[in-house]
């Protein structure tokens, strides 16, 4: 996303403080529908008032972590306002953009299929526990959700099977492992990822 915006920039630092910027700007909107839906407008426009000037989000993403959070974040809280909306006002078809915005915070970040199981489990509970069934059959909504998540996951995973060997969900798994601390104790973290 930094090497497009780039294009238009010709420097990627102004390219990645634009990119953080406009998906930090973005997060506005799925968190606005989130909390309206939940708890209505006042509180709506509220949450996206603090959203807008916390600190971590304005200013300590451009300077530490893994400067991915303002779009991991776009694409996660847009996954769970559609499938929300889909959930509760009973739309079949937002199931697919949810599970591509799942698609997209998994090839960002690739703890997001945690979230893509946690939202499978709770639309599961949803759909066949609902006081009002829906009129569309269950498995047809997570069958949408879980088919635009998997094309988008599936190549990346495929690539790391073809690198490594192994199947696995995240190419960083070992070096998460290390860098923890377990084996080198004792060590600093610089000293950790040193050594690897």
């Amino acid at each position: 996303m930094i090497g497009l915006f780039s294009f238009v920039t010709r420097d990627l630092e102004l390219a990645s403080n634009l990119e953080n910027a406009v998906f930090g700007g973005l997060l506005l909107l799925p968190v606005f529908a989130i909390a309206f839906r939940m708890y209505g407008i006042q509180t709506a426009w509220l949450t996206i008032i603090l959203l807008a000037v916390f600190p971590p989000l304005v200013v300590n993403v451009l300077y530490s972590g893994s400067m991915t959070e303002p779009p991991f974040l776009f694409f996660l809280f847009s996954a769970l306002a559609l499938c929300l909306a889909g959930l509760d006002d009973q739309r079949l078809w937002m199931f697919f953009p949810a599970g591509a915005f799942l698609g997209l915070a998994y090839l960002v970040r690739t703890e997001a299929i945690v979230f893509f199981s946690a939202l499978f489990i709770f639309a599961s509970l949803w759909l066949w526990s609902s006081v009002k069934p829906p009129n569309f059959r269950p498995w047809y909504g997570l069958a949408l959700f879980t088919l635009p998540f998997t094309l988008l996951v599936a190549p990346y995973i495929w690539y790391l099977h073809v690198h490594t060997g192994q199947w696995m969900i995240s190419g960083k798994t070992n070096i998460t492992w290390r860098a923890g601390g377990w084996r080198d104790e004792g060590k600093s973290l610089d000293e950790r990822y040193n050594g690897l």
